[in-house]
């Protein structure tokens, strides 16, 4: 992705699910008006300088920062439904749906169709 600041496209490594969020909706959180966490991520992308310099600000912000707040924010936000869901989570729900499937086919009784 090229982050505000950057001169071409670079690797974001987030910390935390809050800096994960943010990377992977940078448009989202560089327009999303708030108070506390959300104008100093805000702030963060808006200095840009880089995936380092954005995900230093952000670090530092999480540090002292509101995460509950932070999350009500998020989540009253208009285009919430939008969002796209941090890389790692997404992976890890298709890793527990692949398990869950192979789970079924041992539990479930086979049918005998007739």
């Amino acid at each position: 992705m090229t982050l505000p600041g950057a001169d071409a496209s670079e690797i974001a490594l987030p910390y935390t699910f809050e800096d994960a969020l943010v990377f992977e909706n940078l448009a989202f959180f560089a327009a999303l008006q708030g108070t506390g966490l959300v104008r100093k991520f805000r702030d963060a992308i808006g200095a840009g300088d880089g995936a380092a310099a954005i995900g230093e600000q952000m670090y530092l912000a999480l540090k002292t920062g509101k995460k509950a707040e932070f999350a009500l924010d998020v989540l009253e936000a208009e285009g919430f439904n939008d969002l796209v869901v941090p890389r790692y989570i997404a992976e890890g729900l298709e890793w527990l749906l692949l398990q869950l499937r192979k789970k079924r086919v041992e539990i479930l009784p086979k049918v005998e169709v007739a």
